[in-house]
């Protein structure tokens, strides 16, 4: 009689079920891209989809730096804590700065790593200025290598703590800068400073007010900017931009919507598209 080990087995053995392709997977998840209990739902089901699902839920991340918000943004600091990961699926980042408190950024924004940003928005609603502290966390994800596009947005007058800000959009490939109130304090008006200027890859600008111009270009060597897109509602608006396109020769687009009062002259006649 032969051993037990040795014995044919009469288990039934159980089909195994068929394997999906990691392909097809990633085309259902693509599908639920807006359905967010459903991502959530797949990425609790099995470590493989983890990855992929977290890709989708936090491929945008807005944060809202304000007393109503602090709860909130003490969970997604708790998040980020115990998984180091979700910052790195980030491809936009918009960050909202509201008084009264706009330099108590999030804790996870200054230890995470926003590796994959590609598009950054900052929100100033706030009068204060922002601390050292506040803007190096801004400065570490404005150095992100692969980031491409900025959006600078305050509702306050243009100050000189806007400077730091501009200094650090040097990487992008395109910045943004809109004034809600398109006014500059009275005393930085006066002086602008030319001195050194940091070395910048944007080639594409949209700026509002006109006037801002002189501003960023006392910060941004813009040399390399192919389009321009701003407003003119005054002779000083028309003088700063000016001085702006004087300082690229490698212009060729150039948008400009004027003030209905402000009379319309050419002001870079070898841009080949004029509007």
């Amino acid at each position: 009689m032969s051993p037990a080990f040795l014995r044919p087995s009469r288990r039934k053995v159980l089909p195994t079920a068929p394997q999906i392709p990691y392909d097809l997977i990633l085309e259902v998840i693509e599908t639920h891209l807006d359905d967010v209990p459903t991502l959530v739902a797949c990425s609790l089901t099995s470590s493989f989809l983890v990855s992929a699902c977290h890709k989708k839920l936090f491929s945008t991340i807005t944060l809202v730096v304000s007393p109503a918000q602090k709860r909130r943004n003490k969970q997604f600091d708790d998040i980020v804590r115990r998984n180091p990961s979700i910052p790195t699926y980030a491809e936009n980042l918009k960050l909202e700065l509201h008084s009264p408190k706009p330099n108590i950024l999030p804790a996870s924004l200054a230890s995470a790593s926003f590796a994959k940003i590609r598009s950054f928005s900052l929100v100033l609603n706030t009068s204060l200025s922002l601390d050292t502290p506040a803007l190096n966390v801004l400065g570490k994800i404005l150095l992100c290598p692969t980031i491409v596009s900025v959006a600078l947005q305050t509702s306050d007058i243009f100050s000189t703590f806007h400077l730091p800000l501009i200094r650090l959009c040097a990487g992008a490939q395109a910045l943004v800068v809109d004034l809600k109130t398109p006014l500059i304090h009275p005393e930085y008006k006066k002086k602008i400073d030319y001195g050194s200027r940091t070395h910048s890859q944007i080639s594409t600008l949209s700026i509002r007010p006109g006037c801002i111009c002189l501003h960023v270009l006392s910060q941004l060597d813009i040399s390399r900017l192919r389009s321009l897109n701003s407003t003119i509602h005054s002779n000083d608006d028309a003088i700063a931009i000016r001085d702006l396109l004087n300082e690229s020769s490698a212009l060729v687009d150039l948008h400009l919507s004027l003030h209905s009062m402000w009379f319309a002259r050419p002001l870079w006649p070898n841009c080949k598209s004029t509007s």
